[in-house]
C-alpha cells in the first residue's frame, strides 16, 4: 500500500494537466488507501477475531487495492510509452500529433475505471464504520501459549529427551563453574516450540541448583506485558506479599520492597518468553547485584534480545537451542506414542520416520503429533491420512492447537511489512533451500520493501535488513554458515510453513499447484483464479499446455514460479499470449525446462524480475529492451552466448547476472566463464545497475565501467593485454561502492596484472575478492582493504617468495580464505595473526610437503580444509594450538597422512570434534570416513 501511495503522489505531481475528474478520483482513492491500510493492519491483530462477513470484507478491501494498483500501473505504462516516442525529433512530434487522440482515449478509459473503483469503495458503509469497528478481544491463542509454557515446570525428567548437554552446562554456570561473583544473565534462544522453556524448567527444578540459591522466582513475560504486573508477579513468586496486598501499592513502593528483600540474598530469576528488549532494561533495575553469585535466565525467540540480555559481551552466556537430531527425535516420538513399549512396530517404522522428519527436530511438533497419533489405530492408513493432511489437521484438530498457537505468536509479533515477506517464503516447496539474494530481490519486485532512498538507504539494504530480522527471530534459518549473506541459503521450518500456508490461503496471497500430488494444493476449497501468484511444484511432467491451462483465467496473476523435479520435459513458452498477463511482475523459472521465451515479452510492461537461472534458454528476444520496469535479469548457467544490445535500454535494471558463477560451479572451481555483450552495447548508460556479473571484458566495456558508479557487485572475465588491464584498473578506482569483485583471465598463460591499482586502492567497502588467473607477484593493495572478509585465489601459481600468507595475516576483518593452486613451493607457514579467520581452505598444492602453524595464528578458526595435496604426508605442525577448531577436512590426501592421524599423531588432533577424510588406500580403494 505504501508503494501504491507513492505512485499516486508521483502521478498527481507529474500529471498537472490531467483532466480534473481523474485528479479528483486519484485524490479520493489516496485518502481511502490510508484508511484501508489501518483497517487491514487491525484485521491482522492477534487479539481480534472476525465473523465470516468481516473476513469477506477484508478480502474485498485487499482486492480493491490490487485493482487500483493495476490501473495506476497501466496508466504509467501508457504515459511512459507516449513520452518515449516524442523525444524532440520531427518524427516524434509527428507521432505525438497522430497518436494524441489515442492517448486521450486511454486517459478517459483509465479515469472511468478509477471512478468505478471509487464507487465500489463508497458502496461499503461509511469509512469510520468500515475501518474502525470495535474488534472482539480474544486471548485464546495467547493464553494457550502461556499455559503450555508454564506446564513445562511440572514435566518429569523421564519425559524429556536430548537435554543432557544443556543441563550439564547450565547447572555448571549456575552453581559456581564461573568464578565471577557478579550477577550473571544467561540467555536461552531458539524458535518457538524448540523446548527452551522445558529445558530451563528442568534446570530450575534441579536439586543441585535449588541448593545454591536462597530464593528463586519464575515469571512468564509474553507479548502483552504490563511492567507493574510483572513486578507484582515477581514479588508474589518470591512469597514477599500476596497479590491482593500488592494491588494497592504504587510502583516505587513495589520496587523498594523487592530490592530490600533481594539485597542480602543469592537469588535466581527466570524471565520466560521475552519479546521486547525494553523488558530487561526495566527489570534489571529491580534486581540488585551484590556480587554474591545471583543469576537471571532469559528465554526468547529473538537473537538480538538474547545478546542484549546476556551479561557476557562475547555472547558466551547465550545458549542456542538446537533441533533434536534424528535419533533423539525418534526416541521422543516413540515415548509419546507407544508409552510403555517405547518401540515403533516394524510396519510403521518407515512412516514414523517420515512424520518425525516433518517435525525437523522441533520438540513441540513431535510431542503434539505423537499425541494425535496415540489416539489413532496403529495402522498405515490412519497414519498416512494424518501425514498427508497435516495442514488441515493443524487448523482443525484441537490436539494440534498448541503448535499453531505457539508458532503464530512469532508471526503476529512481526512488523506488518515483515509478515508479507514471511508468508511469501511459503510459496517455495517444502524443504526448499532459498538463495538469500534471490529472496530479497523477489521482495523488492513484489513491492514489499519500504522505500528509504530519501535517507540514502538502497532497497537492497532494506531487504537484507528484513531477511536478517526474520533470521534473528528464528522464523527462517541459514543453511550454510560459511558463506556471505547473499551467497547463503535459508529455509523455512516445515511447521512454520504449514501454519503460514493457512494464513496465505485466507489472504489469497498465492496458489500452489503440486503436479506431483494434484490433490495437495494450498487452497483446496477455493478457485485459483482469485489468487495473485501461481507456484507450480514438482513439475516433472509438465508441458506448455499445462502451464497455460493453470494460468487460464488468472487475470489477477502477478507472479509465476515453476519448481521442477528430476526428469523434466523441455518445453517452450513462445506461444504464450503475454497480453493476457500484462500485470505479471515476477517470472521465476530457476532450473525449469523452459527452452524459449515469447518474442512479444514486452507486453509484460510491469515485469520486474526475470529469473532464467540454469534453464536451457538459448537467446533473449530483442523486445526485452522494452521491459522498462525490469529490475533483475538472471541468465546464469543458460545456453545464451551473448546478450542482445537492447539489454542496455533497461534503465531500471539493478541486477544483471550472467555467465557461470558459484551457483553453477563448486566454490573451488578452476574456471570462470563470462558472457559477451553484443557489439554496440552501451552498458555505461545503466546508471542504476548494482550488480554486473559475469561478463567478458572488451576494450569498450572496461572503459565504460568508470561511469557505473553505483556498482556494488562486479564480475569480469577474459581480461587480456596490459592496455586492457590498465584501463580496467583506472575504471575500478571510480567504483568506491564495490563490495564484491571477481576478476579473471580465461587461460593459464595470461598474467593478471593489476599493478595500476597501487598499494592503497579506493575500495573501502570491498568485502569479497576473487582472483582467477596467473600472478607473477602478490598484489600488495589487497593488504590495504579494510573491509575484506573473504578472499579467493585460483590458479595464481605464485612463486615461493610471494607466498600470500606472509601478507594476509594482518588483515583484521578477514574471516575466510580459499587458495586453489595459489602458490608454488614445498612448505606453507602460517605466521601469528589472522585474528578473525574462521575458515581456511587449501586445494591443489601438488608440491606441498609440510605445513607449520605458529602459536598465535588463526586463534578463532573453526574449519580447516586441505584438498588434493598429494605430497602432504604429515600432520600440520602446531595444529594443537588451534583450540577453537571444530572441523578438519582432508580430501584426496595421501594414506600416510590418515595413518599418522589415526596413530602416533592422534594426540595433536584429538581436541577437534570432527576429522573427516577422503583418500585412496594403498590398494587404490577410495575411502570416505570420519576418523572421530
Amino acid at each position: 500500500m505504501d508503494c501504491l501511495a507513492q505512485k499516486l503522489d508521483s502521478l498527481l505531481q507529474s500529471e498537472a494537466a490531467m483532466f480534473e475528474e481523474a485528479r479528483n478520483e486519484v485524490e479520493e482513492i489516496k485518502a481511502e488507501l490510508a484508511a484501508m491500510k489501518s483497517f487491514l493492519e487491525d484485521s491482522e491483530d492477534p487479539k481480534a477475531t472476525h465473523s465470516k462477513s468481516k473476513q469477506t470484507h477484508v478480502a474485498q478491501v485487499r482486492d480493491l487495492v490490487y485493482d487500483v494498483e493495476d490501473i495506476v500501473d497501466e496508466f504509467i505504462h501508457h504515459r511512459s510509452k507516449w513520452q518515449s516516442s516524442s523525444l524532440g525529433t520531427f518524427s516524434g512530434y509527428l507521432r505525438t500529433a497522430l497518436f494524441f487522440p489515442l492517448l486521450f482515449w486511454e486517459r478517459r478509459q483509465i479515469a472511468a475505471k478509477l471512478k468505478e473503483i471509487t464507487s465500489l469503495i463508497k458502496a461499503i458503509p461509511e469509512r469510520n464504520q468500515r475501518y474502525h469497528q470495535a474488534l472482539i478481544d480474544d486471548q485464546a491463542t495467547r493464553n494457550t501459549a502461556v499455559f503450555n509454557a508454564e506446564s513445562a515446570l511440572f514435566l518429569k525428567e523421564e519425559d524429556l529427551v536430548g537435554i543432557e548437554p544443556f543441563q550439564k552446562q547450565m547447572v555448571e554456570w549456575l552453581t559456581g563453574g564461573d568464578k565471577n561473583p557478579r550477577r550473571k544473565t544467561i540467555s536461552v534462544v531458539g524458535m518457538g516450540g524448540s523446548g527452551k522453556t522445558t529445558l530451563v524448567a528442568n534446570v530450575f527444578n534441579s536439586p543441585a541448583v535449588k541448593r545454591c540459591f536462597d530464593c528463586a522466582a519464575w515469571i512468564t513475560v509474553s507479548q502483552s506485558f504490563a511492567i507493574e504486573d510483572l513486578l507484582r508477579s515477581l514479588i508474589k513468586e518470591f512469597g514477599i506479599r500476596k497479590m491482593e496486598q500488592l494491588s494497592r501499592m504504587a510502583y516505587r513502593e513495589l520496587v523498594e520492597m523487592l530490592v530490600d528483600y533481594l539485597e542480602p540474598k543469592r537469588y535466581l530469576v527466570v524471565l520466560d518468553d521475552v519479546w521486547n528488549a525494553n523488558v530487561w532494561s526495566q527489570i534489571k533495575v529491580w534486581l540488585p547485584d551484590e556480587k554474591n553469585g545471583s543469576s537471571v535466565i532469559v528465554t526468547t525467540r529473538i537473537h538480538d534480545i538474547a545478546m542484549y540480555s546476556s551479561s557476557s559481551e562475547d555472547g558466551n552466556n547465550v545458549y542456542n537451542v538446537k533441533p533434536l537430531d534424528k535419533n533423539k527425535a525418534m526416541e521422543l516420538f516413540c515415548i509419546r506414542v507407544f508409552f510403555s513399549s517405547k518401540k515403533c512396530p516394524p510396519h510403521l517404522q518407515s512412516l514414523a520416520a517420515d512424520i518425525v522428519e516433518k517435525c525437523q527436530g522441533l520438540p513441540l511438533a513431535i510431542v503434539s503429533l505423537a499425541g494425535l497419533l496415540s489416539t489413532k489405530r496403529c495402522s498405515v492408513a490412519d497414519w498416512t491420512t494424518v501425514y498427508q493432511n497435516l495442514q488441515w489437521e493443524l487448523s482443525n484438530n484441537q490436539i494440534l492447537q498448541p503448535i499453531g498457537s505457539i508458532l503464530l505468536l512469532s508471526y503476529y509479533d512481526l512488523p506488518y511489512r515483515l509478515r508479507r515477506c514471511f508468508l511469501y517464503c511459503c510459496l517455495f516447496p517444502e524443504d526448499y533451500k532459498i538463495w538469500c539474494g534471490r529472496l530479497t530481490r523477489l521482495w523488492m519486485a513484489e513491492g514489499f520493501v519500504e522505500d528509504e532512498q530519501a535517507n540514502g538507504v538502497t532497497p537492497e539494504e532494506v531487504a537484507k535488513r528484513y531477511l536478517m530480522e526474520l533470521i534473528g527471530r528464528n522464523l527462517l534459518q541459514f543453511v550454510d554458515s560459511e558463506l556471505s549473506v547473499n551467497d547463503r541459503m535459508c529455509r523455512m521450518h516445515d511447521m512454520y510453513r504449514e501454519v503460514g500456508l493457512t494464513i496465505a490461503s485466507q489472504e489469497k496471497l498465492f496458489f500452489i499447484c503440486d503436479v506431483g500430488n494434484p490433490a495437495a494444493v494450498s487452497n483446496e476449497d477455493d478457485s485459483e483464479h482469485h489468487h495473485h501468484r501461481l507456484s507450480i511444484h514438482r513439475a516433472s511432467k509438465i508441458h506448455k499446455q499445462d502451464v497455460l491451462r493453470l494460468m487460464d483465467g488468472m487475470s489477477r496473476i502477478r507472479s509465476l514460479f515453476i519448481f521442477p523435479s528430476n526428469g523434466c520435459c523441455h518445453f517452450s513458452l513462445s506461444e504464450l499470449d503475454c497480453t493476457q498477463f500484462r500485470k505479471l511482475r515476477v517470472l521465476d523459472f530457476e532450473e525449469a525446462p523452459i527452452e524459449e521465451l515469447p518474442d512479444h515479452i514486452d507486453s509484460l510492461f510491469n515485469l520486474r524480475f526475470l529469473n532464467l537461472f540454469a534453464t536451457p534458454v538459448k537467446r533473449l528476444p530483442s523486445s526485452i529492451g522494452r521491459l522498462q520496469n525490469l529490475q533483475t535479469l538472471d541468465v546464469v548457467g543458460t545456453k545464451i552466448q551473448a546478450l542482445p544490445k537492447e539489454v542496455t535500454e533497461l534503465q531500471k535494471l539493478r541486477h544483471l547476472f550472467t555467465g557461470y558463477s558459484k551457483r553453477t560451479m563448486a566454490r573451488d572451481c578452476d574456471g570462470l566463464h563470462g558472457i559477451k555483450l553484443s557489439a554496440g552495447s552501451d552498458i555505461g548508460t545503466l546508471k542504476n545497475l548494482q550488480s554486473l556479473r559475469l561478463v567478458e571484458a572488451s576494450g569498450h566495456l572496461v572503459k565504460q565501467l568508470r561511469f557505473m558508479t553505483q556498482l556494488v557487485v562486479l564480475g569480469i572475465t577474459n581480461l587480456k593485454g596490459q592496455a586492457q588491464m590498465n584501463d580496467f584498473c583506472c575504471s575500478l578506482k571510480n567504483l568506491s561502492l564495490l563490495q564484491r569483485l571477481t576478476i579473471g583471465t580465461d587461460n593459464d598463460v595470461e598474467i593478471l596484472r593489476l599493478d595500476r591499482l597501487g598499494r592503497s586502492p579506493p575500495l573501502p567497502r570491498l568485502q569479497y575478492l576473487s582472483l582467477f588467473g596467473k600472478l607473477d607477484k602478490f598484489p600488495r593493495w589487497i593488504c590495504s582493504l579494510p573491509s575484506l572478509v573473504d578472499l579467493q585465489m585460483h590458479r595464481s601459481c605464485l612463486p615461493v617468495e610471494e607466498d600470500p600468507l606472509k601478507h594476509l595475516h594482518q588483515l583484521q576483518s578477514l574471516s575466510s580464505i580459499f587458495l586453489n593452486n595459489a602458490c608454488q613451493g614445498t612448505e606453507l607457514v602460517f605466521p601469528a595473526g589472522f585474528a578473525n579467520l574462521k575458515t581456511m581452505a587449501l586445494k591443489n598444492f601438488p608440491g606441498l610437503k609440510s605445513m607449520t602453524i605458529a602459536d598465535g595464528a588463526m586463534p578463532g578458526i573453526k574449519i580447516l580444509q586441505v584438498s588434493s595435496c598429494t605430497n602432504l604426508k604429515t600432520v600440520p605442525q602446531g595444529i594443537q594450538h588451534l583450540n577453537e577448531l571444530e572441523q578438519l577436512r582432508l580430501d584426496i590426501v595421501p594414506a600416510e597422512l590418515v595413518e599418522s592421524i589415526c596413530g602416533p599423531d592422534r594426540r595433536y588432533v584429538q581436541h577437534i570434534p570432527l576429522v573427516r577424510c577422503h583418500y585412496y588406500s594403498s590398494s587404490g580403494k577410495y575411502i570416505r570416513k570420519n576418523l572421530f
